[in-house]
């Protein structure tokens, strides 16, 4: 027979009942190299779509793959330049790629520096930089974490180990890298030396996520001697600091709000930046609805919603309604582990995320939680911890607590625990609660897998 939710029920000759569930899923997994288990030829480290709707793909295997705006592979990058399916790859894991205002594409890899591409007919010209120790104005470090062109057209990037760089013009054809070693004076290296993540807001302000906290700095600098760094870290005693130190990601939203993404302190906002090495910070986790408090990267739809890689799978956070719809390999239909600070926007207004198993993309637009409203049922009623059984002796229940529409306590049962479960028999472990005592409860109590309330001590009075 099949219920009302689509679910096929089976009897068997041997093996008792069998239940089959349809999944139809809008979430979809390009693999780059078709096998069954993990490998680091599938490890999606970097994402990035170009002018021309090419992905470029940075797997953990160490190429760049380049495929088309129909996903139809083209090559990876040769250490000749051509995009091609044969020959030597460039050396190093990019970890990020991206191409500048004038169509230069960079790509900055984890302990091989910085590779820059100028195109050049069908191939391009490949040039590497790298830290050089009797070079103070080189590369400050080889490990390479992300890049970004401000608005002064300056191209920033983010070492792990070095701190932060940015790119001055060419001067007889070297590029110089201005950092901590050299004019950059004022940059706190001490305790912001590994950067992850670079971007910018509508006021000129350059945002710095690092593992100490974000740093934030304003892009209208003449001489980088000059430029005043603010620092903004966890400071568990003052409401309103960030809630973790390890920040992943930084996005602007289009309406000109700003999210940050930690490592085990879930979704910051930023609430107010009242003066100079000043803010507030809102943050959202677990208890606010999020899947995981480990976030990896945001990226943001036309509708405004963001979406966000966690270590539990794929959270829409949406910012007018501060609620989260939670995504895992369940409503996936696929297996999936979510790499760190990378994903893109697609040219036909798609997602995608790098996971340990390939590409995981979608189109927003189609992603709908199921309008299906399973119905509740109470199963058990306990007091002072004891479980009450209908019709027995002294009991307040005359039939199973679910039949029960009136339930009345005296003053020494005040401690009461009630049991229940929403009937949703297609994927019942997404299913969030939330659950109130009228004049007791301030808040609505929100419980993820618990499915039961208790009540400890409560006041005399009507409820």
């Amino acid at each position: 027979m099949s219920d009302k939710q689509g679910n096929l029920w089976m009897c068997t000759h041997s093996k008792g009942v069998e239940k089959i569930t349809f999944v139809k899923s809008d979430f979809k997994l390009y693999i780059p190299i078709p096998h069954d288990y993990e490998t680091l030829g599938n490890d999606v480290r970097s994402l990035y779509t170009d002018k021309d709707q090419r992905l470029w793909v940075g797997i953990k295997s160490g190429s760049v793959r380049v495929y088309d705006k129909n996903m139809e592979y083209l090559g990876y990058l040769t250490e000749a330049g051509t995009i091609a399916k044969s020959g030597k790859g460039i050396v190093g894991v990019a970890y990020c790629i991206t191409q500048d205002s004038r169509g230069v594409m960079w790509i900055a890899t984890k302990g091989d520096g910085l590779v820059r591409a100028v195109k050049e007919g069908d191939k391009y010209k490949l040039t590497r930089y790298k830290n050089e120790p009797d070079n103070i104005y080189s590369l400050s470090d080889n490990n390479i974490y992300s890049i970004y062109e401000d608005g002064k057209k300056r191209l920033w990037l983010a070492t792990f180990g070095g701190g932060l760089n940015y790119i001055e013009p060419e001067k007889k054809g070297e590029l110089t890298f201005i950092n901590y070693r050299n004019d950059l004076k004022g940059y706190p290296i001490d305790y912001c030396h590994r950067v992850r993540h670079i971007t910018s807001d509508s006021k000129h302000n350059i945002w710095v996520a690092t593992t100490t906290g974000v740093l934030c700095f304003n892009e209208n600098f003449v001489h980088p001697e000059k430029v005043v760094f603010s620092h903004y870290s966890r400071i568990p005693s003052e409401a309103g600091s960030l809630s973790n130190n390890d920040v992943y990601w930084i996005l602007e939203t289009k309406r000109k709000e700003l999210y940050l993404a930690t490592f085990g302190g879930g979704l910051n906002k930023l609430v107010s930046m009242e003066e100079q090495g000043k803010a507030k910070f809102k943050s959202y986790t677990v208890k606010d609805g999020l899947p995981s408090d480990v976030l990896l990267s945001i990226q943001e739809d036309k509708k405004g919603n963001l979406w966000i890689s966690t270590e539990n799978g794929l959270s829409k956070f949406s910012p007018a309604r501060q609620t989260s719809e939670n995504y895992d390999e369940k409503g996936f239909d696929l297996k999936v582990r979510f790499d760190e600070g990378s994903s893109s926007q697609l040219y036909n207004n798609q997602i995608a995320f790098g996971t340990s198993y390939g590409i995981f993309f979608f189109s927003p637009d189609s992603i709908r939680k199921s309008s299906y409203v399973p119905p509740i049922t109470f199963s058990k009623l306990q007091i002072a911890n004891i479980e009450t059984v209908p019709g027995a002796e002294g009991s307040v229940l005359e039939r199973n607590i679910n039949e029960t529409d009136n339930l009345e306590l005296s003053h020494d049962e005040n401690i009461f625990t009630i049991t229940y479960a929403a009937l949703d028999l297609k994927n019942p472990d997404n299913i969030q609660y939330a659950y109130i005592l009228e004049g007791f409860d301030k808040d609505w109590t929100y419980v993820d897998k618990q499915r039961s309330a208790t009540y400890t001590n409560i006041p005399k009075g009507e409820y």
